[in-house]
């Protein structure tokens, strides 16, 4: 009988641990064995002050000892190796070739073999890229030393974009089209890329394949040489037109926008409306009150506007998106709710208005005052007449609404910035609203504005079935 038993029990036990167990599969993972690739560099876009580090960007994160290993620069003339150190930046995606010691003017060959990712995948096919250094005479002070910065991206990381879409990248000024021809690069796609002052634009020439890819700005320059850095790498997500989200409107930072609005479209008499609050401006240089100061009026939509001071050496600019409206590129009409009553004007500029190329760069100091270069009275002048009454204006000398001076802009498709330097602007004068018409007959009101649909993310006012372009999902980076 204890014999018995004692089977028996095995026999449970063996049932309890052996049966009735659901088998667990292990989740399937991809490996990765594909090399790395260098998909950006610093020095394609012409000669390189001699200290400058060479910067490669890779599709793919690099282990620093391969890297070590496997880069070497030389002069091109005799051969001579350039003593330097090799380190990773951007999470591992950038490797920098600092050199000990200044580089001599003259040609050089950076070369890459061995190089390998995280995963361990090796690069065995080499890679030379030939590149000048130039010596730069540093006793005569530079009018520039500052390097361009990146302010806007679209689409800008975590947001996504249609196949055929282009890509935008806004500089704070205006950039070397070489330098940006060569290092705008989008990972497996072919494109061009055309500049207009300091605005990139990546055009793919065939639709971009669906799923992740990455945007890389690398050796940017400025006009006056000086070099972006550090590299930006932007990963994106290429998806189909029924799947594209738009972010939330999130506004400045430590500066909302008044309601979670960023504009307000419409579409009166006929023709398209974009408006806007003044206060909500995209940038303010410097950032402080001390040109344009944010008022609290109580006339004012919100209860703030913005005031000036009688002084030059600011900037402030906003940027819209006229698609939003239904709008496209053309002759549009600039009008403002304000106040004005001792006819003090200012310049405006709008980017990619044909007479408007000359848009001063900062840092500030800005120019100003009446006449100053690049400001012409005739073309950019604006609030030339006396507003004694919080109201609608669209003046030229002499105060009629006939749209005169710089109240007409011709703007482009999508997305415009315009900006106001000083002229006379002073303390008495307050910008409460503005509004862009493609109509030279519509005159604004009050109830009109408020009546204007709200666009939360820079919207198209009636979609049509269809998601808006790219361009109206800018989203600063400030």
């Amino acid at each position: 009988m204890r014999k018995f038993t004692v089977l028996l029990l095995i026999i449970i036990w063996l049932c309890v641990s052996g049966c009735g167990q659901e088998e667990t599969s292990t989740p399937l993972e991809v490996a990765d064995d594909t090399p790395p690739t260098i998909i950006g560099t610093n020095v394609q876009g012409g000669p390189i002050p001699v200290d400058t580090p060479v910067v490669l960007v890779f599709s793919e994160r690099i282990n620093l000892t391969s890297a070590q290993r496997g880069i070497s620069v030389r002069s091109s003339i005799d051969a001579e190796p350039v003593k330097g150190v090799v380190t990773l930046q951007n999470n591992g995606l950038e490797v920098k070739f600092t050199p000990a010691e200044k580089m001599t003017s003259g040609g050089y060959v950076l070369t890459a073999i061995g190089i390998e990712d995280t995963a361990g995948n090796i690069s065995l096919t080499p890679v030379s890229i030939f590149f000048g250094a130039v010596e730069i005479d540093t006793t005569q002070p530079s009018a520039d030393v500052i390097p361009p910065k990146v302010v806007n991206i679209i689409p800008a990381e975590g947001q996504s974009a249609k196949a055929t879409e282009s890509l935008t990248v806004r500089f704070d000024e205006a950039i070397d089209p070489v330098s940006a021809q060569n290092g705008i690069i989008v990972s497996g796609v072919e494109g061009t890329v055309e500049v207009t002052g300091a605005v990139a634009i990546f055009k793919p020439q065939q639709p971009m394949q669906v799923g992740t890819h990455t945007l890389a700005i690398v050796g940017i320059r400025d006009l006056a040489g000086n070099v972006l850095e550090p590299s930006l790498i932007i990963p994106f997500q290429v998806i189909e037109s029924s799947d594209i989200t738009i972010p939330p409107v999130t506004g400045q930072p430590g500066k909302p926008l008044e309601g979670g609005t960023a504009l307000r479209a419409s579409n009166y008499g006929g023709g398209n409306q974009i408006w806007f609050e003044a206060e909500n401006y995209d940038v303010r240089d410097p950032d402080t009150d001390e040109f344009y100061p944010v008022a609290d009026q109580a006339e004012a939509s919100g209860g703030k506007a913005i005031t000036r001071v009688n002084a030059a050496g600011g900037i402030i600019s906003w940027t819209f998106d006229i698609s939003a409206s239904g709008g496209s590129g053309g002759s549009w009409y600039f009008w403002y709710r304000g106040l004005n009553p001792s006819n003090s004007s200012d310049y405006m500029l709008v980017e990619g208005d044909p007479d408007d190329a000359d848009i001063p760069a900062g840092p500030a100091p800005y120019p100003g005052s009446d006449g100053s270069a690049p400001f012409v009275n005739d073309d950019d002048r604006i609030f030339e007449a006396d507003v004694p009454e919080w109201s609608w204006a669209s003046p030229e000398p002499g105060g009629d609404a006939a749209h005169g001076e710089g109240h007409t802009k011709e703007l482009q498709n999508g997305v415009n910035t315009m900006y106001i330097f000083h002229r006379q602007g002073n303390d008495t004068v307050f910008w409460d609203v503005f509004m862009w018409t493609d109509d030279p007959n519509y005159v604004p009101n009050d109830n009109d504005y408020q009546n204007a649909k709200e666009v939360k993310a820079w919207q198209v006012v009636e979609p049509a079935g269809q998601l808006p372009d790219i361009w109206g999902r800018i989203r600063s980076i400030r």
